[in-house]
């Protein structure tokens, strides 16, 4: 009885409740966001009329419908294959099919691993966030208000889904969140998953490159002092990519096997005016969504620098959104840029500021977040 007292009056025991108390938040978000989505799918499943897309099945099919179901938790059972001429799943970047195949040996259903992968992901994110957020902002409620965000942003059904997002969230909070801590190898090997997540997490070492060099460089400090050897840990970031190239090399003799299968999706490199006239093909409600969606990521991104959110994440940020105006569709846009997680830090610090809006922008993103999971769980286009 006296070990047990001891133990749960331990520094580590203390240490763990005092954490505990202070994530309690991002506990509570994550489980009203999710109980929210939740009941609105299946509840919406009994009175919507159903869309040419309807997917029959309970809440977990849902979840796992669209791309979960046909690439990536394929990749997950069966692997990966090559075609130039039809779709295949070598777009889909390795890291999230693995995560769900380790978790599938605990589980042996790979339907239950493609829900507790992403849901892990999207919880372990919340607590990143919020330690991210807090060595910039001492004011709590800043902290709070961007997990909030992040929990109720209009595409979170996707980080509940078999999707990749959440994982990528994941890896880019992690990644940045130890390189602010000084813990540049956890901050490079989370970077280095991040390029195996999806292509464009390679350009974390940009942030992380910024982070360095602002946390290296100081009025007293010599040029030479930058170029210590731990700088070499940066190189870790891009072999996350190199090696899935490598796999393509090995595989299909191209190590650029996931660009040349991008096409049969209609995805390449072109001009944002290119992408920008794709927009006829789209619905109404479409257009507005994706227009809605970009015109708002870059409003936050002028507004954050106005705010001086730091300029690694506004970087991080940046480089995202061009890449995504650069890639010849608009499917998917606001999938995306539900990544970028800066963006609800300036939401976070806008509505501490302005108390007024909080009320405002969190009643219309979580308006927008029941309009498309709706839309998503009733058999209606959307990506």
């Amino acid at each position: 009885m006296m070990a047990v007292r001891a133990a749960i009056d331990s520094p580590a025991a203390r240490s763990f409740a005092a954490w505990l108390y202070a994530a309690r938040w991002v506990f509570a978000a994550f489980v009203a966001s999710r109980l929210l989505l939740f009941a609105v799918i299946l509840l919406s499943r009994m009175i919507m009329v159903r869309g040419e897309l309807w997917h029959p099945g309970g809440l977990l099919s849902v979840l796992e419908q669209f791309d979960g179901e046909l690439w990536y938790m394929t990749i997950a059972r069966d692997g990966y294959f090559f075609s130039t001429t039809e779709p295949s799943p070598v777009p889909f970047f390795p890291m999230f099919p693995m995560l769900m195949k380790l978790v599938s040996f605990v589980f042996h259903d790979m339907r239950i691993a493609g829900f507790i992968v992403p849901h892990v992901c999207l919880l372990a994110t919340g607590l990143f966030l919020k330690s991210l957020v807090d060595i910039d902002y001492p004011d709590d409620r800043v902290g709070r208000a961007a997990v909030l965000f992040l929990m109720f942003n209009p595409v979170s059904i996707f980080h509940s889904s078999a999707y990749s997002e959440s994982t990528f969230l994941m890896f880019a909070t992690g990644s940045l969140l130890a390189a602010r801590k000084g813990r540049w190898l956890i901050a490079c090997l989370a970077g280095m998953c991040l390029a195996m997540t999806r292509n464009v997490g390679v350009v974390i070492a940009l942030p992380l490159a910024i982070e360095y060099a602002r946390q290296a460089w100081s009025t007293k400090t010599k040029l030479s002092d930058l170029f210590h050897p731990r700088v070499l840990l940066l190189g870790l970031v891009p072999l996350g990519l190199a090696a899935y190239m490598f796999y393509g090399y090995l595989r299909w003799n191209d190590p650029l096997a996931f660009l040349h299968a991008s096409v049969v999706w209609g995805r390449s490199f072109t001009s944002p005016a290119q992408t920008f006239s794709t927009l006829v093909h789209y619905r109404p409600l479409y257009q507005w969504l994706f227009l809605g969606t970009m015109g708002t990521a870059l409003v936050l991104l002028v507004a954050g620098a106005a705010l001086r959110v730091r300029i690694s994440y506004l970087a991080w940020c940046g480089v995202l959104t061009g890449s995504y105006l650069c890639a010849a569709t608009m499917e998917a846009w606001p999938r995306y840029l539900s990544v970028e997680f800066p963006l609800y830090i300036v939401l976070a610090v806008i509505v501490t500021r302005l108390r007024w809006t909080a009320e405002l922008l969190l009643g219309c993103t979580t308006g927008l977040f029941v309009l498309c999971a709706v839309l998503s769980a009733n058999g209606y286009w959307f990506t």
